[in-house]
């Protein structure tokens, strides 16, 4: 009996000292401020000088991970415009930002590469962080921040610019949600100055760039808030479409009616083939409630072919709500019901064939 409980102990024993091993090793980690390592995955981009990279890596917090961004070519040391057309050959490149450097080792060619990287902390970069009043990033968070590349300029910048200070979380939330130097300048240079880190991130991350505020602003739609600008790129209204809409005869139009269009599948197309079946000038509040019914140009073609010609929209409307299809009508000729009335064609349809009069 006492050997048994000795063999189950030093069991327990055992399975308790490996977890806690498990559970140090990325403690040490993270604590160390030190390096991580992972693979590297490189492509250049034609008719550019920016380089696809994607870093494979394990952190402490996030367990396996991937990020993926833009690198232009005199960013990393080890590689030059010859060297992206050569035959593949060993190399060692590295990429150096504020918050820690990128040593990559493999090979590369024909214009891509791969290979396994090392990440060193910098450790002069919590102590820069520090000055400035922040708290000291853990190494996860500092690696986040290098990954990103959210150094101390675009620190400086938000300072500057008025922004309250962000939390080491805020910063890397900004790195980890595409936020970068150049989109806070763009949306400045359009006059947004947010001053609020979560707006920025709300505003990245519902697709408002600077490329859009500019061609929405050029169609004629300046000075809107960003919460305008969210609700349009949530909708889909693009400057596209905003143009196609336009164009089409429906010029001004207000921002709601253009969101409200959207959502109700009015486009270019659909008021170009209206028109082309004699449905011109049509209050684009009629064409919504006629899509809405289910009024297609190939719906109006069918009743044209079945000699129904020149129908307004409540009649169509009718119609379509009444289920009195194409298909119907034929339906009905072939039972005798001929030469019918949009109206006498819907009370067949509601009542039946036995309740007509004779």
């Amino acid at each position: 009996m006492r050997k048994t409980l000795n063999r189950k102990t030093r069991l327990l024993m055992f399975i308790g000292l490996a977890m806690l091993l498990t559970y140090m090793i990325p403690l040490r980690q993270a604590s160390a401020q030190g390096s991580y390592t992972g693979q590297w995955l490189l492509e250049s981009k034609p008719g550019s000088n920016l380089l696809y990279l994607k870093l494979s890596y394990g952190t402490a917090t996030d367990g396996n991970s991937a990020t993926s961004f833009n690198v232009a070519l005199e960013q990393l040391q080890g590689l030059t415009q010859a060297r992206l057309t050569a035959a593949k050959a060993p190399v060692k490149l590295k990429l150096s930002r504020d918050a820690g450097t990128f040593d990559c080792a493999g090979e590369f060619g024909e214009a891509k590469g791969s290979g396994d990287f090392t990440y060193t902390a910098n450790p002069g970069f919590a102590a820069e962080l520090k000055k400035r009043g922040f708290e000291v990033p853990t190494a996860d968070q500092q690696f986040s921040l290098a990954l990103h590349d959210v150094g101390l300029t675009m620190i400086e910048h938000l300072q500057k610019s008025g922004y309250k200070r962000p939390s080491i979380n805020q910063l890397v939330s900004l790195g980890t949600h595409g936020v970068n130097l150049e989109y806070l300048k763009g949306l400045e240079a359009e006059g947004y100055n947010l001053e609020s880190v979560d707006l920025v991130i709300r505003t990245q991350d519902h697709g408002v760039t600077p490329d859009y505020i500019k061609r929405v602003k050029a169609l004629g739609y300046s000075n809107l808030s960003i919460d305008e600008l969210i609700g349009a790129t949530d909708h889909g209204v693009t400057p596209d479409f905003i143009a196609g809409i336009k164009s089409s005869g429906y010029d001004p139009i207000a921002l709601d009616e253009l969101i409200r269009a959207k959502d109700h599948g009015i486009s270019r197309d659909f008021i170009k083939a209206m028109k082309a079946i004699g449905y011109n000038d049509v209050p684009l509040d009629e064409l919504i409630r006629a899509k809405d019914h289910g009024v297609s140009p190939n719906l109006i073609k069918e009743y044209n072919l079945l000699g129904y010609e020149n129908l307004s929209l409540d009649q169509l409307i009718r119609m379509r709500s009444h289920e009195v299809t194409a298909a119907f009508i034929r339906e009905a000729r072939a039972r005798g019901f001929n030469n019918l009335t949009i109206e006498q064609l819907i009370n067949l349809r509601i009542n039946g064939p036995e309740k007509q009069p004779h």
